[in-house]
């Protein structure tokens, strides 16, 4: 009676799981096609070439900031005649362009003018010179190509084609580019959405940079994935500091200021916070699932049994580890300055990315916990919470996954958490929907270029960045 319940509860799990692989379907009809907009690619791409040019790095060189406005308002005469342009905080800009229904929400696209700086060390080790703006072998090189200037050139190009059309939006469409991206925002993109904000504007839904269609960056996705960020992490920099006392090397204590911290970061290290599925990651399983292998399939359509195990082999390897807990990564460390000098107050310093739903406090509780050594001094530099989390089945988000097969028709689109920080999280108290994609075909190669040597941008890549943001505007 016993083995013949064991059997039934067994077939019983086994169809369920046989049922659930078998039924996992694409999440969504497959959106339509539309006719593509046109564009003038070597007007684009001459001037994506111009705008690296100017050396707008963030925190440092106004002038070259001023000389970029002045660049724009040569190169895009039509949107300088027609839409109002606002400087808000005397380096960012905000353009409205006022649509047919005032009473419709708008949309706000977002670019950033700002650019990490470049080694001076490393600029003889740039195949072309960073800031030259070189058009050659089918790509246009220098810092800002990828990050960010490209949507920047993208979304203008688009709206003067459009403008010259006669073409108007159905709705409100605002423009917003920052000066300080890359040093949290605080003064660009976070003045522009409090000022919205005070004007009482409520947004449909916010496009920043984020994922892009990348090719092999998920094992048994055969196809290219279009990665459309739904929210990030957050992230805290801690800095543990050892109460040593310092002396002389040849007269150690038995464990040393710097062991310690040694073994404060190894316990770290191996004792992390706790990994789970967050909404992002599982609606990015939602839509990737069925696109994979049988067995893979099988694995993900049937979480409900699979999941420590699922955990257990994405968690292996560092991207899926990202997705899936609070990481933390020791980045800089301190001691004294002679081999043979004992540190006084030897510190290291941690960076965690926080998952959401972790928050600094718990993070900070965890860190105590785990180290658990009175002599060690934990110390909060800086703390960003996780992002809010918008909708990856939301009417917003279908659009815009319209949007991108559109223009890149083979990709799977799919909602997923974005590691690193963006300005898109300053418009969260005047939007619920907000997306993070930069519309570009890139691979981890030309990926590990952006902040690097030799960042550049395909002309095929800018030509399809035009061509998207036109069409996401004349459909909204």
């Amino acid at each position: 009676m016993e083995d013949g319940v064991f059997l039934f509860f067994l077939f019983l799990i086994l169809g369920v799981i046989t049922y659930r692989t078998f039924t996992f379907k694409k999440a969504g009809p497959e959106p339509e096609r539309h006719p593509l907009a046109e564009v003038n690619r070597e007007r684009a791409f001459e001037n994506l070439a111009s705008a690296v040019r100017f050396k707008t790095i963030s925190g440092k060189n106004p002038d070259e900031f001023n000389k970029f406005f002045r660049f724009l308002e040569t190169a895009y005469p039509r949107v300088h005649a027609e839409l109002q342009r606002e400087v808000i905080n005397d380096f960012s800009l905000l353009y409205h362009w006022k649509g047919e229904d005032p009473k419709a929400k708008p949309v706000l696209l977002m670019g950033h003018s700002d650019v990490v700086p470049v080694e001076g060390e490393t600029e003889d080790e740039w195949s072309y010179p960073p800031f030259g703006g070189t058009r050659a072998e089918g790509y246009i090189w220098g810092r800002g190509s990828m990050d960010n200037k490209n949507n920047i050139i993208g979304q203008l190009e688009a709206v003067e084609e459009l403008l010259k059309s006669s073409f108007k939006p159905s709705r409100d469409v605002y423009l917003a580019f920052g000066h300080d991206e890359e040093i949290r925002g605080r003064e660009g993109a976070y003045s522009i959405g409090r000022e919205l904000e005070k004007r009482g504007i409520e947004l449909s839904f916010v496009l920043d940079e984020g994922g892009g269609v990348m090719e092999g960056v998920i094992k048994g996705l055969s196809t290219p994935v279009a990665l459309v960020g739904t929210g990030e992490k957050g992230f805290v920099n801690l800095r543990l500091t050892a109460r040593s006392g310092g002396g002389h090397s040849a007269t150690p204590p038995r464990v040393t200021g710097l062991g310690r911290l040694a073994r404060a970061v190894v316990s770290l290290e191996k004792n992390q916070m706790q990994a789970r599925i967050t909404r992002p990651v599982r609606e990015m399983l939602n839509h990737i699932g069925p696109e994979m292998p049988l067995g893979q399939r099988m694995l993900i359509a049937n979480l409900w049994l699979f999941q420590p195990l699922f955990i257990h082999l994405f968690s292996s390897f560092p991207g899926g580890n990202a997705m899936l807990r609070t990481t933390v990564a020791p980045t800089m460390a301190e001691g004294s300055r002679a081999s043979n000098v004992l540190p006084d107050s030897p510190s290291v310093t941690l960076n965690f990315r926080l998952l959401p739903g972790d928050s600094s406090e718990k993070l900070l509780e965890h860190v105590k916990k785990t180290v658990a050594d009175e002599e060690i001094d934990i110390e909060v530099l800086n703390a960003y919470e996780p992002s809010s989390i918008s909708s990856g089945a939301s009417p917003e988000f279908n659009f815009l996954k319209e949007r991108i097969k559109g223009v890149f028709p083979e990709t799977t689109v799919t909602p997923y958490l974005v590691f690193g920080g963006t300005d898109a999280r300053h418009y969260e108290p005047i939007c619920q929907e907000i997306f993070r994609f930069s519309p570009m075909a890139i691979d981890n190669n030309e990926l590990k270029r952006v902040h690097a040597r030799d960042e550049r941008l395909s002309e095929s890549n800018m030509e399809k960045a035009v061509v998207f943001y036109s069409n996401l505007i004349s459909k909204i």
